[in-house]
């Protein structure tokens, strides 16, 4: 299925002078699709709606009802619970040396104390569950994006607290003021010798 977009690229791509085949190449449609949105113009493509389809079940659909009726309490059928369906994605995945574990395009964190180098990863809609062996070790909220990190805060350790040395106090030793008109004498017997030394 085309859209309104892809129908304007194509006539724009024709508008920069590529051919029908580029233009097929650079949108990865067929040709034929190509050549029927440049003949139409910028019309929105419009689709009929579909035929409806008769189950491969509706034949049997009487005897099954049937069947279901003279059986009322057959014990190993029970009615699905009324709660929405939960879909989950499980693979299996190595943690890295930064202590992350790479789900669909973003990283999460594992604690420190992971023992194993390849965890349980459960991609839920809404959470991304990390298990080792078989124990639940982390939960974060899915990312939204790419290249996104989460780092749960618990799972890191502190770095151990470093004292700074003391050094030794050294004993409080006047500091002698002199008067700028030293200075000032310092500076002209220096400027003297520097003259006597370049003439």
């Amino acid at each position: 299925m085309i859209g309104l977009r892809e129908v304007v690229l194509i006539q724009e791509l024709k508008r920069q002078g590529l051919s029908i085949s580029a233009i097929a190449r650079q949108t990865g449609l067929d040709r034929k699709t190509v050549k029927k949105y440049l003949a139409n113009g910028l019309e929105t493509p419009a689709y009929a709606p579909r035929k409806p389809v008769a189950s491969a079940a509706e034949p049997y659909r009487t005897y099954l009802l049937e069947r279901m009726a003279s059986y009322p309490g057959l014990p190993h059928l029970h009615p699905l619970p009324a709660l929405r369906y939960d879909a989950v994605l499980s693979v299996e995945r190595r943690i890295s040396r930064e202590g992350m574990v790479a789900v669909a395009g973003n990283y999460y964190s594992v604690p420190d104390t992971a023992r194993r180098r390849v965890v349980e990863i459960q991609h839920h809609t809404h959470e991304v569950l990390i298990f080792e062996e078989g124990k639940l070790i982390a939960r974060h909220p899915v990312l939204e994006g790419k290249n996104r990190k989460r780092i749960e805060p618990g799972h890191r350790k502190a770095p151990p607290v470093q004292h700074a040395e003391m050094l030794p106090t050294t004993p409080a030793v006047p500091i002698l003021q002199r008067p700028l008109a030293f200075y000032g004498a310092v500076g002209e017997r220096l400027a003297n010798i520097n003259a006597k030394g370049t003439a």
